[in-house]
């Protein structure tokens, strides 16, 4: 009907990380350094995680969220049920080139067969693969 459920205002906007919804959360990654999660019927906070700010679009997998943080180069990953980080890598790059960190494009690969999915990740002067979380 396009009737209005509920409007929420944040301190930072979402420009560059996006929504997204995945396993019944709507989390974003918001310029004012935090990572939300929220109810999408409410708009309630569930979670909130101390985040980079600017990041690349989010890539939920197998029940986590990678993304790279423009604010500050790493690659994280963030558990979104539990609304923790898992792990924040920096860039092998940075020690080759200080302005090789973590900014690009962030893709995933899902597990199969057993095996661990593999999460990609742009420097601007490789692309690099590591092993998901699950």
């Amino acid at each position: 009907t396009g009737q209005q459920i509920w409007e929420r205002g944040f301190r930072g906007n979402f420009l560059f990380s996006g929504f997204l919804i995945a396993d019944g959360l709507l989390v974003a990654n918001c310029e004012d350094t935090y990572m939300y999660g929220l109810d999408p019927n409410t708009g309630l906070d569930l979670w909130r995680e101390k985040s980079s700010g600017t990041s690349t679009r989010l890539v939920y997998q197998d029940g986590v969220v990678y993304f790279s943080g423009g604010g500050d180069g790493l690659l994280h990953a963030v558990d979104i049920q539990k609304g923790k980080h898992l792990w924040k890598l920096q860039s092998p790059d940075f020690k080759k080139n200080s302005g090789a960190y973590f900014w690009g494009m962030v893709a995933g690969m899902p597990a199969e067969g057993g095996k661990k999915g593999r999460i990609f990740a742009s420097t601007g002067i490789n692309v690099h693969c590591y092993e998901a979380v699950k």
